[in-house]
């Protein structure tokens, strides 16, 4: 769908149409679960998020200022409803409970993440996780994601490159502990 195409249903959304609202969420939805499934790391939790994601998105959207920035708008609603999903799950459980393996799907491409990278992820601070996962599971560009988190985007840059980094050496160091 066209950016232009994504205003008008944005504006159409403003002016209270649901259904312009729910393209806008059929559009995103995909993007939205495996972003906050990525960040989470369980099923439940991602759809909650999500679901607190929207239902705050369809219930303020006549805040947005620019139409044009719906999707980091909506973005960031989700990063922050995945952060207190997060902070839930830290109180309630542990990490041992993680599956083997999960197939996920973000558009044309398909991602596997396996229990170690689930734990190299969970090994990064707050802000390395986002970044690598707005960046690599929802292919914002480093403006976008600067925009999200109010830092510059150079400083995104150099963060992720040390986030990515990070997580090669934890993957590698596992590796070589299970030989």
């Amino acid at each position: 769908m066209s950016s232009t195409d994504i205003r008008k249903l944005v504006r159409l959304s403003k002016q209270g149409s649901t259904n312009a609202f729910g393209e806008l969420y059929e559009i995103y939805s995909k993007d939205m679960y495996n972003f906050a499934y990525y960040y989470l790391g369980d099923t439940h939790r991602a759809q909650d998020a999500v679901g607190d994601a929207v239902c705050a998105a369809f219930s303020s959207i006549r805040t947005l200022k620019k139409d044009s920035a719906f999707r980091s708008w909506l973005f960031t609603i989700l990063l922050r409803s995945c952060q207190k999903q997060l902070k839930y799950i830290i109180e309630q459980r542990s990490i041992s409970d993680i599956e083997e393996h999960t197939e996920i799907s973000s558009g044309d491409n398909d991602f596997r993440i396996t229990v170690e990278l689930k734990e190299a992820l969970l090994q990064l601070s707050e802000e390395e996780r986002q970044i690598v996962l707005l960046s690599v599971v929802c292919s914002y560009k480093s403006g976008e994601i600067g925009e999200m988190l109010s830092i510059p985007s150079g400083t995104v840059r150099s963060k992720l490159s040390r986030a990515t980094d990070k997580l090669c050496r934890i993957m590698s160091e596992e590796g070589s502990k299970v030989k």
